[in-house]
């Protein structure tokens, strides 16, 4: 294992080709009631290949009561250049330079926690904890758990993907002190694993919020005790960690820190679907001035709209899977004909009476089973294609 670790860590290696210097010079050069700092991955040297954007940080003063969102746009106006703003909790901006983006982000310039505006604020905060935490070996440690995550497509605390932040990543490596000794643990974790590095709490589960001890994964926030920090991790992300985790302690390969395109994906989406399915293929475009992490948003529901559609109408839906990269598309596996002459609708529970009966006057065959009362009618469309495009233009 250890000659595999060593080729990837090599592989991983950032090329610092982008112009970080001169953005920041410019930005320090013009703005002068603020602090400019690096932030993300970069900041910690923790960033992987070409495959990161810039973080910076502009820290204006807790004292300053202006909309700070507003008073950085008036200095990149006057600075000359080209940027979109991103609606957020605090609206940051976005300039292209070079090949790499650059996110300017708006924060105060807090010195504890409970000092925030909003969850953002606390950011640089993590990154000084980070970087006291950190050695050069662990950095390495780090690159290799956050590129092994992504392979799995399971590194991002969005929505569309629940899973491991880079906040969490950097948790996890601390506290175990490797990636081997990570993936290791993970072999031993329960369905409700704990992990509190500066022992904040003796009994997490009932000290923490109960809103923040729903999903499988708590590690409590270092500087935040009152935070779990994987409150985005989801049970299919921290399973599938789990299991990728499995295969590579038992047959280590550089191979498996391969991300898969699209067209790899649907293969191994293929491998694992019944004889009797078929693969469904569906394109969706958005706006390009949208958000990448609300149009991901917006694909799992289109992607589950259409699975709940296809099931009601009596296809069998084997499984299904979004790919939110440079396009977005739903994979969906199931048979290309109703597996029933009849669909089931799910009508109202027994104790809404007047309901009930206005159910079972619009459909000639209900029955009644765990206390609702269900219709048998004629599917609607014979065929997959049909189903599909009647779906996708509602």
């Amino acid at each position: 294992m250890k000659d595999v670790l060593t080729e990837v860590v090599e592989d991983l290696q950032p090329s610092n080709d982008d112009k970080r210097e001169t953005v920041l010079n410019t930005l320090r050069e013009h703005i002068d009631d603020a602090t400019i700092q690096l932030g993300g991955s970069v900041s910690k040297n923790t960033h992987v290949g070409d495959d990161y954007d810039i973080d910076i940080f502009i820290k204006y003063p807790l004292t300053d009561d202006d909309d700070i969102s507003d008073a950085l746009e008036k200095q990149l106006q006057r600075i000359g250049w080209t940027y979109k703003r991103i609606q957020a909790s605090r609206d940051y901006f976005v300039i292209s330079e070079g090949s790499h983006d650059y996110e300017l982000v708006p924060v105060r310039d807090i010195t504890k926690p409970a000092e925030a505006e909003t969850v953002i604020d606390i950011s640089p905060l993590h990154i000084d904890y980070f970087n006291e935490q950190a050695t050069s070996e662990l950095r390495d440690q780090v690159r290799l758990l956050k590129q092994f995550m992504k392979s799995e497509y399971i590194y991002g605390a969005e929505s569309y993907i629940n899973g491991f932040s880079g906040h969490v990543v950097d948790l996890l490596t601390i506290a175990y002190g490797s990636f081997h000794d990570v993936l290791t643990a993970s072999q031993e974790w329960s369905p409700k694993t704990i992990i509190d590095i500066e022992e904040h709490h003796d009994t997490p589960m009932l000290t923490l919020n109960e809103s923040k001890t729903s999903g499988p994964l708590i590690v409590v926030d270092p500087i935040q005790s009152d935070r779990n920090a994987a409150a985005a991790v989801d049970i299919s992300s921290y399973n599938r960690f789990i299991s990728a985790a499995e295969r590579f302690t038992t047959t280590p390969s550089a191979g498996q820190f391969d991300k898969p395109d699209l067209e790899d994906r649907i293969t191994l989406f293929e491998e694992r679907m019944s004889d009797s399915c078929v693969t469904v293929h569906i394109e969706v475009g958005f706006d390009d001035d949208q958000r990448h992490d609300l149009s991901g948003a917006q694909l799992v529901k289109i992607k589950e709209h259409c699975v709940r559609h296809l099931d009601k109408e009596s296809f069998h839906v084997f499984d299904s899977f979004i790919h939110h990269e440079r396009t977005s598309d739903i994979i969906i596996g199931c048979t290309p004909e109703p597996t029933s002459d009849q669909k089931v609708l799910a009508g109202p529970p027994l104790d809404k009476e007047t309901h009930v009966q206005r159910f079972r006057d619009a459909h000639s065959q209900t029955e009644t089973r765990q206390g609702r009362v269900f219709a048998h009618e004629p599917h609607t469309y014979d065929d997959l294609l049909t189903a599909l495009n009647a779906v996708l233009d509602d």
